[in-house]
């Protein structure tokens, strides 16, 4: 069996992309608007043999929205009893219903990443655009912890939330929940259908910064997920002993192959903002699940797609970034440079 234990650190499983809200900028949404296959239900136990068996440390089911997938609560009991680790990152509205909430406990969810589009139910139902999504997020959330789950917050900040994060922080210090998490609103890749919310990624990362001071006044914790580029940050900020734990700068997955996500129809992506774009199949030709080493082979075959794309991505976005004395930062990622011109955002290369 080949090592892995070093090789592969997180999972994502695209349980569906059915959902049960509509938010104005969801990349899911815009990349799978002709997709909304669930995965099925006689490949479950398989998958999180293979997981298993694989070396994979952490599982998050996502969607779409994971809890709306009609056997959620088999994969969770398939996990925990092969002793998986996993959370979920959810919109928290099914959490509302009490029973639903201790059923998830019961079946072995330990966390849940609840995501938030706005600081209160005018602006979070604007966006999401189902009335009545706020309250029942929010009741989710008070549900999942008295169950005994872990609960964390998300918010994008984008165009529509950059103005509320001071707001976001104050409403929520009273919940029930371990952190908070943030990130950076990005394009899609097959749709531009949220390019009215998109901030240049020095935008967010000023913002994050601003929000981070702000909450830790409050005795919250705070992490920016989306990787970043350092030299976005006041050397004030990165001098923090806990920096490296509160801001991703990277490598990005795309370049390691660490992490990847399993689609819905079984097909393996680099990153959950690129469903729909398929490195290969977790399938074989007869249509069983197929063999880890099988995985191995495809993820470092030279000539494969997986390879060639992280080939691709293994490099700075600017030539400044050869300039740079920071050797933990990747320059953010890709997908920030979709959009923004990393020539005009990277314009001060940390020296020593």
């Amino acid at each position: 069996m080949p090592t892995n234990e070093k090789r592969f650190g997180t999972a994502w499983i695209a349980l569906t992309y059915d959902c049960n809200n509509r938010c104005r900028w969801c990349y899911a949404d815009a990349n799978n608007s002709h997709n909304r296959k669930d995965i099925s239900h006689e490949y479950l136990s398989d998958i999180v043999d293979f997981l298993k068996k694989l070396g994979v440390k952490k599982t998050v089911l996502i969607g779409g929205e994971p809890t709306v997938y009609p056997f959620v609560k088999d994969v969770s009991r398939e996990l925990s009893e092969k002793y998986l680790g996993f959370g979920m990152v959810s919109n928290g509205r099914r959490f509302s219903n009490i029973d639903f909430a201790q059923s998830m406990r019961s079946s072995g969810l330990r966390y849940v990443t609840i995501s938030f589009c706005g600081s209160d139910a005018q602006s979070h139902d604007e966006l999401t655009q189902i009335g009545g999504s706020f309250d029942q997020a929010i009741n989710g959330l008070r549900n999942a912890s008295s169950a005994g789950i872990s609960v964390s917050t998300n918010l994008v900040i984008n165009r529509a939330t950059i103005g509320q994060l001071e707001e976001f922080v104050d409403n929520f210090a009273k919940e029930p929940i371990e952190s908070m998490g943030f990130n950076i609103c990005g394009p899609c890749v097959k749709d531009d259908a949220n390019n009215d919310y998109l901030i240049s990624p020095k935008e967010g990362a000023m913002a994050f910064e601003r929000i981070f001071y702000y909450s830790k006044k409050r005795s919250i914790k705070s992490k920016l997920v989306t990787p970043t580029p350092l030299c976005f940050f006041s050397e004030d900020f990165r001098s923090l002993p806990e920096f490296r734990k509160i801001v991703s700068s990277g490598p990005c997955q795309m370049a390691t192959g660490r992490n990847f996500v399993i689609d819905s129809n079984l097909d393996i992506v680099p990153c959950t903002h690129l469903t729909g774009f398929p490195m290969f199949s977790l399938l074989n030709s007869n249509g069983a699940i197929i063999t880890p080493e099988e995985f191995i082979s495809k993820m470092q075959d030279p000539n494969g797609d997986a390879r060639k794309l992280r080939d691709k991505m293994n490099h700075y976005p600017s030539i400044k970034c050869n300039d740079c004395s920071s050797n933990n930062c990747s320059g953010g990622c890709p997908l920030y440079w979709i959009n923004s011109n990393p020539e005009v955002e990277i314009t001060s290369p940390i020296k020593s």
